[in-house]
């Protein structure tokens, strides 16, 4: 008798166990079926006939297995039924398994299209005062740029004025950043609103190279806000040809988080899905052309428009090469070397021995070297691949060359892809690691483009056909007036420019291709694939500056005067030192390698020999010295640029050699030559 009610007891709690388990794995089962449908929902473009069928599989499968199971519990049949409960709790982990990647995917593509990004501020000043908190500096002179677009440089700085009630009357303005810089240093302001990312942007520049170690942040403020861009993203499909500017950017951190960066890597891509063609133009970061962003669009290094954002480096390639940019896509180095891990490396041929400093910006034991020859590369190695440039005969040039060597590599391993955790690696480095204009819809339309490269790739060929394109130019010294130095500069050849744009248009379907008629070839020659652009070295555009003329006679400054259009002042400086030569040229006012274009007229000082006792009678007596008439030319030396009449603490003198001479007198007489 106790048997039975004990085996009665049993059935009942294995009835109650099995009745409690239908109804919460029915429920699992439905949940996890309606979240992947809804996931499935997410991906609108990609395959919308395989989709909607997944989603109608899911729904007949759901209802089979849960109608199954309780058919199954009411006839009784528990063994059937335990069977088909095991089977819809395996299907439901699979199911939130698979959505979990797909939300991933889902949560990525929201993350690098958000139309939002963080911007950081900081105050800094030098670690050699005393200053540690806002507080510090309230009452002390603090410097913010006058661009009332920067948001990290204005908006949030303006942002911090008002919440720290920091008086109006403290803040002194700027037009550039390397004025305000110089001026920090120089003890002219005792701090200064700027980016938080700075060093990075600084380091680059010779006399800031220890920035990081000279200066101090006292306080952040971020703010999440609008990007700053001059257009919408375009709304078409990724069915037409269009443009992407790839933004290298040069940073330490993980996260893509503030608009401004120097611009490393500059690479214009024009892509036609028809013909799975692209050209790839990499801009060289001393690319010498006007800022679109900066007063009066100043001509300076087109890697410092990325200060001011991806905006001002579309405008300004949009400006020089005439191709109107669709997109961009900005990685900095952590990302690309992260992205790289996660296909699991890049075959690359690399054509030289070197050794690079790591992500970090770290050598020593941290150093990455390669030897030359074909290799398979992780990622710091390929991002050490793409940034050296100190040994290489053509630097910056053949850098960027080397850079469209790793994209073409990381597009061919793309197509290599066959773990679930390969994809769920690469979702996390994008996520973070990457910014983008392209929407949801258009980045979900690549998937056809994709699935095109695969279907025509076979093993004979790479799957990314690729067409290189080289801005030939050649190098100019130019003193940059805002950084009071003398700076690097990349000339382009306007026929290097014009048969890279046509190429690109070509690509585009803007222009019709020319047909080569003619082929001749050696057995004995091996063949080299032609880079359009490279031996292209006409041009009608020149930037002739000013010499110096320290240490020179006067004579040749003056003959230098009249040959170039130019006014000259010469101010005479009385001296009565013996080893001082009559009508040599000490010092003059417009620093050498300042462009012709940006002053009419100069100053020099010059030597004039007197005896002790004859100071006063001496220096009453002006110069008779004179130019003649300035040439016609001199009419079309205008420039939007601000004239370097006016010397500046920094433009004044040009050599070590520019002291006064011993026993000078003091009073100078001057006389200007200038035209008739």
């Amino acid at each position: 008798m106790n048997q039975k009610r004990k085996k009665k007891s049993v059935n009942k709690m294995v009835n109650i166990v099995l009745i409690v388990s239908t109804i919460l794995i029915c429920i699992l089962l439905a949940g996890s079926s309606t979240y992947l449908i809804y996931n499935i929902t997410l991906f609108n473009g990609i395959e919308n006939f395989i989709r909607n069928c997944a989603i109608v599989i899911l729904i007949l499968l759901a209802l089979v297995l849960i109608l199954c199971s309780v058919n199954l519990k009411i006839k009784g049949k528990k063994i059937g039924l335990i069977i088909i409960l095991v089977v819809m709790t395996i299907i439901s982990i699979g199911e939130l398994y698979v959505s979990s990647i797909a939300k991933k995917a889902s949560d990525t593509l929201d993350n690098i299209t958000s139309t939002k990004i963080t911007y950081s501020t900081s105050i800094v000043t030098l670690k050699s005062n005393s200053y540690n908190s806002i507080n510090d500096v309230k009452n002390k002179k603090i410097g913010m740029i006058d661009d009332e677009t920067s948001i990290d440089a204005h908006v949030i700085a303006k942002d911090i004025i008002k919440e720290q009630k920091i008086s109006e009357n403290n803040i002194i303005v700027y037009e550039d950043f390397y004025t305000m810089m110089d001026d920090l240093y120089a003890g002219k302001i005792d701090a200064l609103f700027i980016m938080t990312n700075y060093t990075v942007l600084y380091t680059t520049i010779e006399k800031y190279a220890n920035i990081a170690n000279e200066t101090k942040i006292i306080h952040t403020k971020e703010k999440k806000m609008d990007k700053q861009v001059d257009k919408n993203a375009a709304t078409a499909s990724i069915t037409e040809p269009f443009t992407v500017l790839i933004m290298g950017v040069d940073s330490t951190l993980q996260e893509v988080k503030n608009g401004a960066a120097n611009g490393d890597a500059l690479i214009l891509v024009t892509f036609n899905p028809k013909t799975l063609n692209a050209t790839v133009l990499s801009i060289p970061r001393d690319t010498y052309v006007p800022i679109m962003c900066f007063k009066n669009h100043i001509r300076n290094k087109i890697t410092h428009s990325a200060w001011y954002g991806e905006s001002c480096v579309e405008r300004t390639i949009e400006n020089f090469t005439g191709i109107n940019i669709d997109y961009y896509v900005t990685i900095n180095f952590k990302g690309v070397v992260g992205l790289i891990d996660a296909i699991g490396g890049i075959d690359i041929d690399v054509p030289f021995k070197f050794c690079e400093q790591d992500s970090n910006r770290l050598w020593g034991e941290n150093q990455i070297c390669l030897e030359k020859g074909y290799q398979h590369l992780n990622g710091e190695q390929a991002l050490a691949f793409a940034r050296h440039r100190k040994t290489l005969k053509t630097g910056d040039i053949q850098r960027g060359l080397d850079q469209q060597i790793v994209i073409e590599g990381i597009m061919n391993q793309l197509t290599n892809i066959k773990s679930v955790a390969q994809v769920i690696n690469i979702l996390d480095v994008i996520g973070n690691s990457m910014d983008t204009n392209f929407s949801r819809s258009q980045i979900l339309d690549f998937y056809e483009v994709g699935k095109n490269i695969l279907l025509s790739s076979d093993s004979s060929a790479n799957t990314f056909k690729m067409q290189q394109l080289f801005l030939n130019g050649y190098g100019a010294m130019i003193y940059d007036a805002g950084m009071g130095l003398v700076l690097y500069n990349y000339i382009y050849y306007d026929s290097s420019l014009a048969a890279v744009t046509k190429a690109m248009k070509v690509n585009l379907g803007l222009e019709n291709p020319e047909i080569i008629k003619k082929f001749s070839f050696s057995a004995n020659t091996p063949y080299e694939t032609t880079i359009i652009g490279k031996k292209e070295n006409k041009t009608s555009t020149s930037y002739p500056v000013i010499p110096s003329f320290v240490g020179k006679d006067r004579s040749v400054a003056e003959a230098w005067a009249r040959k170039n259009g130019k006014s000259i002042k010469v101010v005479e400086i009385q001296s009565t030192n013996t080893n001082d030569t009559d009508g040599t040229i000490i010092s003059q006012n417009v620093h050498a390698n300042t462009l012709l274009s940006s002053f009419s007229s100069f100053t020099i000082n010059v030597i004039k020999k007197t005896t002790s006792g004859n100071n006063s009678s001496a220096s009453s007596k002006p110069s008779n010295s004179s130019s003649s008439k300035p040439s016609n030319s001199s009419s079309s030396n205008t420039s939007s640029t601000t004239s370097s009449n006016k010397p500046s603490s920094s433009s004044q003198i040009n050599s070590s050699s520019t002291s006064k001479p011993s026993n000078s007198s003091s009073k100078t007489t001057s006389a200007s030559a200038t035209s008739n």
